[in-house]
């Protein structure tokens, strides 16, 4: 398989088709782009090309975001600068994919001095809600370097207890303002948020994992506590036993505080909410199992939450996930806003939820007790990589990743509010990087999934492809593949699921199903 043919010929288009006239200050300039993506990120062959070219070009997109300064490689969202961002034009709102996606490339000083950067470089952590210790833990897991872990595991616990300081409420919960989520004029608004709850859950027990590692019983045992008083109160305030969903929890105080943030506003049509539980369901109350909080398995009515996300009168729009139910009567109302969560669909929201699907598929053994099955995780992976494209005023069909887009018609809506109003930033959401999806293929699709024991599990929801193969894959400073071919024609290497560490078979099996290997 000539893995290299085929990048070639992706990048010399996504460089041919390129808007930005790709700004020159870039640590890597399109001129480089091929030989940086040869050298550093997992190669793949999969049948379906629409979910291939995405995947090769949110790797070209993300290096655009890669910055040298003053402070060491950062990451940015947004390309060009923006006011509300902080040092170096970095937000670490949705720095926690940066880390997930980031974590697959082989040179790992990218990541390893982003990660300083948040804590000793002047980066603005807590600015919106962030998993960091999470975060590195996760990529401290695909990569075997425990320095980075080391150097700040009291900044992790210091990070948290400010959290705790500044966002704990009730139940051993936290608070969080919508908007310091990323997710401005959400339906819930102010309150006990399914999200920020799931990121102290994960920032907590891995924490508690990393003093685990580094011989730290006290604070094992304690950020243990912290992350189970966590999940039991999440299911005890956060889940709406009616509908079977986690939603947002708001009381008087929480109100108080939105009408505080938006005084003056008079185009949030939902500052009255009623008090408790939020009404309407929205696609962050996947959170919980992207994060772990549902890793113990708990069956019941909790597996009913999936129905959801298959139904087209609550998230499954013909174009995208929508971030609020379609049916609801307040459905999008904010259509005037370019960055409003009442509905439209956020790749953001999608990759967590679309990651919450497979670690709920891989945990269940039973899946016959969800209302969702691999294939519908398949579609949804098409789906969200068919989005990656643009219209260009003169009609060209161009690869692209925006802010956030109609689930109903697929239009990039905040590039065309700017653009209509004729913003001075109308462009500052080319090549957006909010969210995660190579990590999807790697992690999920493919079912790569790293331990810190020097093990490695994987647990492909492509049940229906013909074939696979990833090579370029650097765990623990090993290179791993891994290949599957349902009759053998395709690679010459015979049938079924065959696992590679530096070209040594160390694991098969006639199905693509679940394969442990040590590396």
């Amino acid at each position: 398989m000539d893995f290299n043919k085929n990048l070639t010929n992706y990048v010399k288009e996504f460089n041919n088709n390129c808007l930005d006239a790709d700004r020159e200050n870039r640590l890597i300039p399109n001129s480089g782009a091929l030989k940086w993506l040869k050298e550093n990120i997992p190669l793949i062959d999969i049948p379906d090309k629409v979910v291939e070219r995405a995947y090769y070009f949110r790797w070209w997109s993300f290096r655009k975001h890669i910055r040298k300064t003053s402070d060491g490689y950062i990451i940015t969202e947004f390309m060009a600068d923006v006011p509300w961002a902080g040092k170096h034009n970095t937000i670490s709102c949705a720095a926690g994919h940066h880390f997930y996606e980031g974590r697959w490339i082989k040179n790992t000083s990218y990541i390893d001095q982003y990660l300083s950067f948040w804590f000793d470089g002047g980066g603005s952590i807590r600015s919106y809600s962030f998993w960091v210790a999470d975060a590195a833990y996760r990529c401290y897991q695909v990569t075997g370097n425990i320095e980075p872990l080391k150097r700040h595991f009291q900044d992790f616990i210091n990070n948290y207890s400010a959290w705790e300081s500044s966002n704990g409420d009730e139940n051993s919960l936290f608070w969080q303002n919508d908007d310091r989520e990323g997710m401005e004029l959400s339906m819930a608004g102010v309150g006990l948020r399914p999200n920020i709850n799931s990121y102290m859950y994960a920032d907590a027990k891995a924490i508690a994992a990393i003093s685990v590692l580094l011989g730290d019983k006290e604070n094992a045992q304690l950020f243990e506590k912290k992350a189970a008083d966590i999940r039991f109160s999440m299911r005890n305030v956060l889940w709406d036993n009616d509908m079977n969903f986690f939603k947002t929890f708001i009381s008087e105080k929480h109100r108080q505080t939105q009408h505080q943030i938006y005084a003056g506003a008079n185009d949030n049509a939902y500052l009255d909410q009623p008090l408790g539980l939020c009404p309407v369901p929205e696609l962050f109350g996947y959170a919980p199992w992207y994060y772990g909080v549902m890793d113990d398995k708990p069956e019941g009515d909790y597996l009913e939450a999936w129905k959801y996300i298959v139904d087209p009168e609550y998230f499954a729009g013909p174009a995208g996930l929508a971030t609020a139910p379609i049916k609801h009567p307040l459905f999008m109302q904010h259509h005037r806003h370019e960055c409003a969560w009442d509905g439209p669909s956020w790749p953001f929201a999608t990759c967590q939820a679309l990651g919450a699907m497979a670690r709920t598929l891989r945990n269940y053994s039973d899946i016959d007790k969800l209302p969702v099955s691999a294939r519908d995780f398949m579609n949804l992976i098409t789906q969200y990589a068919s989005a990656h494209k643009l219209v260009t005023d003169e009609g060209a069909l161009i690869d692209w990743i925006d802010e956030d887009y109609d689930p109903i018609k697929g239009n990039w809506i905040a590039r065309d509010r700017l653009y209509e109003i004729d913003d001075l930033n109308k462009d500052r959401g080319q090549y957006y990087n909010h969210s995660s999806f190579c990590d999807l293929i790697i992690s999920d699709v493919i079912g790569l999934q790293s331990n810190d024991d020097g093990k490695i599990t994987i647990h492909p929801l492509a049940v229906d492809w013909p074939y696979f193969y990833i090579e370029n894959v650097w765990i623990h400073g090993r290179n791993v593949s891994v290949v599957y071919d349902r009759d053998g024609s395709r690679y010459n290497r015979g049938a079924g699921l065959m696992v590679y560490v530096d070209g040594k078979l160390v694991g098969q099996s006639d199905k693509p199903g679940k394969i442990e290997c040590s590396i």
